[in-house]
């Protein structure tokens, strides 16, 4: 029988150390990703103590109202694997979620381990998969792309088009707590967001997402101007849903290398409906 753990909310100080076990597990999160997940006022993100040693996490960000997703599920000393700490930190955050009142929840799994969440009421929607992009150094930045970052609101309503609800204190921290992040944006003859994506530093490398866009077209300068700002040799990373039915144009126009990571999106309740074929690569599969 596994010892019981104490759980409690990740301390500031403790941010490296969540950092460090991802990037030895090979999940490669930005550089600034815990410190988001964690710092959003409607973030809730756990650790698990045992003789007064963090061995567990996981995280649970709602959105707005009745959405939450949940990440950042690991055990960080394989010997600990397998002998119920794992459920205890997961049960303490989904009854804290019921008791808040979520109704719906979203998570990437791990394929081997779909009969789990199955069993909490969890049900398959589609994979994200990840790919792998070597920067060439002829990568340009096309007119029609706007480098200035949209402001708090603005991204915050178009963001919600993509995800179940809106998400507003997540973005503002988003936008604010990692200034080497770099935006790009493409915008409709009225001046509103059409396209938007995101470049930030990794465990190795960088990452992009999200990147929203209306066509095939726009996601690949959108990409092309996010990695323009590399060197040539930058390994790039991208986690494509593959319900997006133009995802193939946009993979093959890159060259992109299927690293072998994949993950399984799963709704606890209805999933949402949103314009999959938008969206090219997610925020985190971490986050949503």
């Amino acid at each position: 029988m596994s010892q019981k753990m104490l759980i409690r909310n990740v301390w500031d100080d403790e941010f490296e150390l969540l950092t460090e076990w991802f990037a030895k597990a090979d999940w490669n999160p930005g550089l600034a990703d815990i410190k988001v997940a964690c710092k959003s006022k409607t973030g809730l993100f756990y650790i698990g103590v045992l003789d007064g040693k963090p061995v567990a996490c996981l995280s649970a960000h709602i959105y707005e109202y009745s959405f939450a997703f949940i990440g950042y599920f690991h055990i960080a000393d394989p010997e600990l694997r397998g002998k119920g700490y794992g459920y205890q930190i997961w049960k303490h955050v989904f009854e804290d979620l019921n008791r808040i009142g979520v109704r719906l929840m979203g998570l990437d799994a791990d394929p081997l381990r779909l009969h789990k969440y199955r069993k909490h009421g969890f049900e398959e929607s589609h994979y994200n998969r990840r790919y792998h992009y070597r920067v060439k150094g002829s990568e340009q930045l096309r007119d029609r792309v706007v480098t200035r970052p949209p402001e708090s609101m603005e991204l915050t309503a178009f963001d919600a088009h993509y995800v179940k609800e809106s998400r507003g204190c997540f973005i503002h921290q988003w936008l604010d707590l990692d200034v080497g992040r770099r935006h790009l944006c493409m915008r409709n003859s009225r001046g509103q967001l059409r396209g938007y994506g995101v470049l930030r530093e990794a465990a190795e490398g960088y990452r992009v997402g999200p990147l929203y866009a209306q066509t095939v077209v726009d996601a690949k300068d959108l990409m092309e101007g996010l990695c323009c700002q590399l060197y040539a040799g930058t390994s790039v990373y991208i986690d494509i849903p593959d319900n997006n039915l133009n995802r193939r144009k946009f993979i093959n126009h890159f060259k992109l290398e299927p690293t072998g990571h994949e993950w399984v999106r799963m709704y606890y309740g209805k999933p949402p409906e949103i314009p999959t074929d938008e969206v090219y690569g997610v925020c985190s599969v971490e986050m949503g």
